[in-house]
């Protein structure tokens, strides 16, 4: 059975989502979103910034390295301080792209 044989619609994946599906790695073939991977879900997100990254003013940019790995940019959410982490969970149903590029401007600022 190929996964997008169920041709579930569009789910928006949040942070709360995001975060809930990296703790149970390789059990979410019947979720939400079927098949769901934590880390090729951030290698997307990484993947498409750098594709527009240029076209972002320099001033709203996130300059990390390319070879950035995902498990990397996950840690980097997990490190922030208590009150970000705090609103980050408040925050929850946010989109998960834009809180990961949000934290990645905030650690890797373009000078």
């Amino acid at each position: 059975e190929v996964p997008w044989i169920t041709k579930k619609e569009r789910q928006e994946v949040t942070t709360y989502y995001l975060y809930e599906t990296c703790s149970v790695i390789g059990e979410t073939r019947g979720g939400m979103i079927p098949y769901f991977d934590c880390e090729s879900y951030v290698y997307g997100v990484l993947d498409a910034y750098l594709a527009v990254r240029d076209t972002i003013p320099v001033a709203q940019r996130a300059c990390f390295p390319k070879n950035l790995a995902p498990w990397q940019v996950l840690e980097l959410s997990a490190d922030y301080d208590e009150n970000v982490m705090q609103q980050t969970i408040i925050q929850g149903y946010r989109p998960a792209s834009e809180v990961l590029i949000e934290h990645l401007r905030e650690k890797y600022p373009c000078e």
